[in-house]
């Protein structure tokens, strides 16, 4: 797979592994890497939306880790993540409760093999992501704020991302065809 047009960020607080993952990821193939403090790392995603992938490594501490990956993933839910650490102390995230995302734990020292494999997933899941991604007017014809509505918004984009059948039941006039032309969109 050729990586040289894809952009990735490592975010680490070791400067010198921070240095050492760039050169890794280099013989890779990569061209366009950045790498930054996890206090920095606003500024670095501000910058550059055209993200494929991120490197998380170790913070200072775990809650900085586990808040940091939040904040992460609330800010670009759809960009892959893929955590590092020391085995004793791998990660501090709860990998399996993060829903609709890519996210993959590796372990240091970093194996190339495994790195490859693992932005190839990242990069091959980012591109379906992007192909798959619904368009931010979709939902205009479905009106409302309420909290009802919002549920409904998410069980679309939820079910409009699977191959499955959909049974829309409800009263005349209350938008079944407005849901059914969202999902199929």
């Amino acid at each position: 797979m050729d990586f040289a047009n894809n952009t990735l960020v490592i975010i680490d607080a070791d400067e010198v592994r921070r240095h050492q993952l760039k050169g890794l990821l280099e013989t890779l193939g990569f061209a366009r890497i950045h790498k930054t403090h996890p206090d920095d790392w606003r500024q670095q995603l501000g910058e550059d939306s055209g993200i494929d992938a991120m490197l998380l490594g170790p913070c200072a501490s775990p809650d900085e880790q586990r808040r940091l990956f939040g904040s992460l993933h609330e800010s670009r839910p759809d960009l892959p993540i893929i955590l590092y650490g020391e085995k004793e102390r791998l990660v501090a995230v709860d990998v399996a409760a993060v829903k609709d995302a890519f996210v993959r734990v590796i372990e240091l020292p970093l194996q190339q093999a495994a790195l490859a494999a693992a932005l190839k997933q990242a990069l091959d899941h980012g591109s379906q992501h992007a192909r798959n991604a619904r368009n931010p007017e979709l939902f205009r014809s479905l009106v409302g704020k309420s909290e009802g509505v919002r549920e409904v918004r998410q069980l679309i984009h939820r079910v409009a991302q699977t191959d499955t059948t959909v049974l829309i039941l409800g009263e005349s006039g209350t938008g079944k065809e407005v849901v059914a032309r969202n999902l199929h969109y």
